[in-house]
């Protein structure tokens, strides 16, 4: 699984040819499908036209480049209807306002996350409208990706928050004295680890370089918890529980 804001800029490598032919300027969304179908590429003939790279020629998405097997893979957007028709539908996900069902704004997308394979939406991250706090959502409960404006279901608002969301500091006024020594990064830390130990991880969650940080199948501990963080993985194993 792969954020986003890590494939753009990325270069583009065609193995055959040994170059490079441009970096990743933006990735087209199809919004019925949930999932990338094109990344448009920028290189220095921009200005003779747009060019984009199929996801489905996509031999691998690295730390440094995404790679293709040859340059006859990119292709001019105006070439082809389904990528101007999902320009002109206007679907970037990132920085679209997140609706429930019912009509309630929660906040806006600051990030997605794609599968490698196929490029389907497995989630995303939202900043709450309400707080300060951000909110994690899976593909399961978004009803409709749309013009800047991202549906989801109503029960989404009892999702837990991830661990950037705002912790109020702990006095002895909070009744709470075994805490009271204890900062409010600390005490949220071990909020977060009573949470997550125990439930089972529904996906391997992998590190940049592809190594398994934690199999598919394994009970969280605060061990995998660290390690997540570490590696920049923590948001993805909030969406790789089993439910």
């Amino acid at each position: 699984m792969k954020k986003i804001s890590e494939i753009i800029g990325l270069s583009v490598i065609c193995i055959q040819e040994g170059e490079e032919r441009g970096t990743i300027r933006e990735l087209l969304v199809d919004s019925n499908e949930g999932n990338v179908k094109y990344l448009v590429l920028q290189d220095d003939e921009w200005y003779f036209g747009a060019k984009i790279l199929p996801f489905t020629d996509i031999q691998g998405i690295g730390k440094d480049a995404v790679t293709t097997l040859s340059k006859d893979s990119i292709q001019k957007l105006e070439n082809s209807d389904e990528a101007v028709e999902l320009v002109k539908k206007q679907v970037s996900v990132v920085g679209s306002k997140v609706y429930t069902e019912k009509g309630r704004f929660i906040g806006k997308v600051n990030e997605y996350f794609i599968d490698n394979a196929d490029g389907r939406i497995t989630g995303c991250t939202a900043e709450k409208h309400s707080t300060d706090g951000m909110l994690t959502i899976s593909s399961e409960d978004i009803v409709t990706y749309g013009k800047k404006v991202v549906i989801v279901k109503d029960e989404i608002e009892s999702q837990k928050e991830i661990e950037t969301q705002k912790i109020e500091p702990i006095t002895a006024d909070d009744k709470e004295p075994e805490n009271i020594a204890q900062d409010a990064s600390k005490l949220f830390e071990m909020r977060q680890i009573e949470y997550f130990t125990g439930k089972k991880l529904n996906r391997d969650i992998l590190d940049d370089d592809g190594n398994i940080i934690a199999k598919a199948g394994t009970s969280i501990t605060g061990d995998i918890i660290d390690k997540t963080k570490k590696a920049g993985r923590f948001i993805e194993l909030t969406m790789s529980i089993e439910e």
